[in-house]
C-alpha cells in the first residue's frame, strides 16, 4: 500500500546501486536494515507522510539491504554517494524532530537538512547529522571523495561544523569555515 518514488541512484565499481527515495508504503521491502518500520513514533501516519529509503542490491540485483530512513513526519531524500567503504550517504530534508541523529544540533527550523552516512552492511548509522540555520533548508546533492571530507558550497554551513568523530558542533555565526576547522574529517560535498 502507498506509493514510493525513487530520487537518486549511485552505482560503484564492484556494481553495486544505491538507490533512495520516499516511500508511503507500510510494506516497504526491509531486509537487513537499519530501520524495520516507517514514521517511528508515528506509524499511523506513514500512508500521508511517507520515509525516506535507502537500498542497496548488488551486481545481480540482489537486495543486500533495504531500510527505511526517517522519523514521525515528512523526511525526503534527495542525493546518494558511497566511499570506498561501501558506507552510503545521503542528503536531504526532513520536518521530522526526531529524524534518527547520532549528535547535536537538533533540528533548529521547521524543515533541516540531513545528512546521514550508514553502515556498510546497512545496519546502523556511522552518523547523522543536521546542517543549517533558523530558516527552512534542504539537501539537493552529495559527493564523496577519496580522503572521506566534507565541505559545503558556502563553508561549513550557517551553523554547524564538523569534526573529527563525523558529529556537529556549533559554529559561531558568521565563522569561516577554513581547513583548520573542518576540511578533512568526513567524506562529502555538500551543495545546499
Amino acid at each position: 500500500s502507498g506509493g514510493t518514488s525513487g530520487e537518486a541512484i549511485a552505482l560503484d565499481s564492484a556494481g553495486n546501486t544505491y538507490v533512495t527515495g520516499t516511500t508511503t508504503s507500510s510494506t516497504f521491502p526491509t531486509l537487513n536494515g537499519y530501520q524495520a518500520t516507517c514514521n517511528p513514533g508515528n506509524t499511523s501516519q506513514c500512508a500521508s507522510l511517507g520515509d525516506a529509503f535507502l537500498t542497496k542490491l548488488n551486481s545481480t540485483g540482489t537486495i543486500l539491504y533495504s531500510t527505511y530512513l526517517g522519523g514521525s513526519s515528512y523526511d525526503e531524500p534527495h542525493g546518494i554517494a558511497y566511499n570506498a567503504a561501501g558506507e552510503a550517504w545521503v542528503v536531504g530534508g526532513t520536518l521530522s524532530p526526531n529524524f534518527p541523529a547520532t549528535g547535536t544540533p537538533v533540528p533548529t527550523a521547521d524543515y533541516s537538512v540531513f545528512v546521514t552516512r550508514l553502515a556498510a552492511n546497512g545496519q546502523s548509522l556511522a552518523w547523522s547529522v543536521f546542517l543549517g540555520g533558523s530558516a527552512n533548508q534542504i539537501g539537493y546533492g552529495l559527493d564523496v571523495d577519496a580522503e572521506c571530507a566534507v565541505d559545503s558550497t558556502n563553508g561549513c554551513g550557517d551553523d554547524g561544523a564538523c569534526n573529527g568523530a563525523g558529529a556537529c558542533r556549533k559554529q559561531p555565526a558568521g565563522t569561516a569555515c577554513g581547513a583548520a576547522t573542518c576540511h578533512g574529517f568526513v567524506d562529502a560535498l555538500l551543495a545546499l
